[in-house]
């Protein structure tokens, strides 16, 4: 999960992260590679920001208060999981 020169969206930057990362892909014995992966994972759940803008497993709504175009997609759902931008307020 190395930054890219730029840098992530979200500007994570942990150097106990950056540690572990290789260490733990080189890491042979399972015990101590999932020790180093927990503690990589308590690391981002601690201390990243996530932006979910929506999640759906499922959704079914009946309203006239939206619209959308006539032909959607149909390898996803949702429209090919692009109804926030192919969809619109009525």
């Amino acid at each position: 999960m190395r930054s890219p020169p730029v840098g992530p969206k979200t500007f994570f930057d942990n150097p106990r992260f950056e540690e572990l990362l290789p260490q733990a892909r080189a890491e042979l014995d399972d015990t101590k590679r999932r020790e180093m992966y927990v503690e990589m994972q308590n690391i981002v759940h601690d201390n990243c920001s996530v932006i979910i803008p929506i999640f759906s497993a499922y959704g079914h709504a009946i309203t006239d208060k939206v619209a959308r175009p006539k032909i959607m997609a149909s390898n996803w759902g949702h429209d090919g999981e692009k109804n926030a931008e192919r969809w619109w307020f009525a």
